[in-house]
């Protein structure tokens, strides 16, 4: 079988009907186990067509500016970031398709009789009828875990402890869905109710991080937690909900200007420090002649982190998160929580992260170091001790966090040896219309971070 999925007619032929190929080759009746994938398959095929299109039209634009003896600088990098999404989408697309391949070999060797060389597949197929949707309740809570904890899409975010957090650190709802078909979780997804004088009242799946969205044994339990939610978002009068994924939505209007930059860890710290090269090796030197010291803890370094972390926010010009939000990450029962501060010779933090660390990966979703210490490459040697750390810890990948592509942050990354890993950040809209543009690019909040800017850091805490 593997072998006439070789065939690139044979190939196509699957993928443009796969029930129909299914049956004709006699392979069990396995389409539930790879409908999800077909679904993400085809949103990255229609995703890719739409990015190609718009390559299209920038290229033409480009080419008429430059023709016109102007400068052509925004249509370019946004045309490097549609190129990066395009060799996202197609390895995507590669990687799905050889998992299909696979199952579907698998499940006709085993209906044959004959040997393979993967484990056997357990054919899954699911009563829909009994499928339901619901909010969890704290009799669901441990399974809940379980299932988030054995998903290969969910994200430490998928545990319902971190809507915990979000109601009891800010105050707002949360709203965590399951899927359940006779008595099992099957789906999940958070989220959580935005609602502010400023920007409206709106969902998103999750807020303060970089990962949510929908987690789901199929495509067809996955419609059904999209749709109870914005059902939800209909009675809560929600102008729309943003869905922060790592995989598309198929029929969700969204954008991909985000990517999260992820690195593979090697077995040791010392095999990272010869992979790292000699420029990186070089500016880390640098750093450890001006004599910053280095904690790395929990709780006891929280002063020290917010400090640099509230200065730094402010110096952006973006409003900080009160330091009891921290506290209360750190006590969050679900992953492993570190902070690593870096000091300078009279004991105080010039430099600082927060780290949160679940099956494999080690992610940092804040990190600051002070203006006048960035001369020193202390933030070098805070980046160095993270990594170090990831690796004695036996993370097998580290998560630098999300940038827009080739922008500053991008760049940083990408010179430790990161890969993008593309971030797809859909919407459901109550009204239809245009994407909301919450962001600090937005020119309607630009007046406010410069003034933000200007105010005294006690102030902006």
């Amino acid at each position: 079988m593997q072998a006439l999925l070789q065939n690139a007619k044979q190939k196509k032929a699957l993928f443009a009907a796969p029930n129909d190929w299914l049956a004709e080759h006699n392979v069990p009746a396995i389409y539930s186990d790879i409908e999800a994938m077909l679904s993400d398959r085809d949103g990255c095929t229609a995703q890719k067509k739409v990015i190609k299109e718009k390559t299209g039209i920038l290229s033409r634009e480009i080419g008429a500016l430059k023709k016109a003896g102007e400068l052509a600088n925004e249509p370019i990098i946004e045309m490097k970031a549609h190129k990066v999404s395009l060799k996202l989408l197609e390895c995507n697309i590669a990687e799905l398709e050889s998992a299909i391949v696979r199952i579907v070999s698998d499940a006709s060797d085993k209906s044959n009789g004959t040997c393979s060389n993967e484990a056997p597949l357990t054919v899954r197929s699911y009563n829909y009828e009994s499928l339901k949707i619901k909010l969890i309740s704290d009799a669901q809570r441990d399974s809940c875990e379980s299932y988030v904890r054995q998903s290969a899409d969910a994200s430490v975010y998928h545990y319902p402890s971190w809507c915990d957090l979000i109601e009891k650190a800010f105050g707002h709802k949360t709203f965590y869905f399951i899927a359940v078909i006779e008595n099992e979780i099957v789906g999940a997804l958070p989220l959580a109710q935005l609602n502010s004088k400023l920007f409206g009242n709106f969902g998103v799946s999750l807020p303060y991080f970089n990962y949510g969205g929908p987690i789901a044994n199929s495509a067809e339990i996955r419609d059904a937690l999209l749709k109870t939610a914005e059902a939800k978002a209909i009675e809560e009068g929600f102008s729309h909900i943003e869905y922060r994924c790592e995989k598309p939505l198929p029929s969700y209007a969204g954008h991909q200007n985000k990517v999260s930059m992820w690195l593979g860890l090697p077995s040791s710290s010392q095999e990272l420090w010869q992979a790292i090269g000699t420029k990186i090796r070089a500016q880390i030197k640098k750093a450890k002649t001006y004599v910053l010291t280095v904690s790395i803890g929990g709780e006891e370094l929280l002063d020290d982190f917010y400090h640099v972390f509230a200065i730094n926010m402010r110096d952006l010009g973006t409003p900080v998160y009160a330091k009891s939000f921290f506290r209360e990450v750190l006590r969050t029962g679900s992953a492993k929580k570190t902070l690593v501060v870096l000091k300078n010779s009279d004991g105080k933090p010039v430099s600082a992260s927060f780290l949160v660390g679940d099956k494999t990966r080690l992610e940092v979703p804040w990190a600051s170091t002070l203006r006048k210490y960035n001369a020193m490459n202390a933030n070098m040697l805070l980046y160095w001790h993270m990594l170090e750390y990831a690796c004695e810890q036996q993370y097998t990948t580290f998560d630098f966090g999300r940038s827009s592509v080739d922008a500053s942050t991008y760049k940083f990354k990408k010179q430790w040896g990161a890969k993008p890993v593309q971030l797809y950040w859909h919407y459901w809209l109550a009204n239809g219309g245009e994407l909301p543009q919450l962001n600090p690019n937005n020119p309607k909040y630009k007046m406010i971070i410069w003034v933000w800017q200007k105010l005294p850091v006690w102030l902006t805490k």
